[in-house]
């Protein structure tokens, strides 16, 4: 799963653990603060969302633009479409 970091938070944009368990919650992304939770067991995203809309427009930009530092803008190696969904759930 693609994630990002900027200062203590973590955006991992997929749902459960992105790893061998299933997770805890039906959330459509992760956020995590990992200077109070470096374990990433308390899930942030419903409490914190515009901070999650922050980080998916940063990654997005990211991936779009090829690359993640200064520079001109560089092509992916294909076609991309995707989508990164920071919505909670009701």
């Amino acid at each position: 799963m693609l994630a990002i970091r900027r200062g203590p938070f973590k955006l991992i944009c997929g749902k459960g653990s992105g790893g061998w368990t299933a997770g805890g919650d039906d959330q459509p992304a992760q956020l995590y603060n990992l200077d109070a939770d470096p374990g990433e067991t308390t899930n942030l995203l419903s409490t914190r969302p515009q901070l999650a809309s922050e980080l998916a427009d940063m990654l997005g930009r990211i991936v779009r633009d090829g690359r993640s530092t200064p520079g001109s803008p560089q092509a992916n190696d294909r076609p991309l479409n995707w989508h990164i969904s920071t919505r909670t759930a009701d």
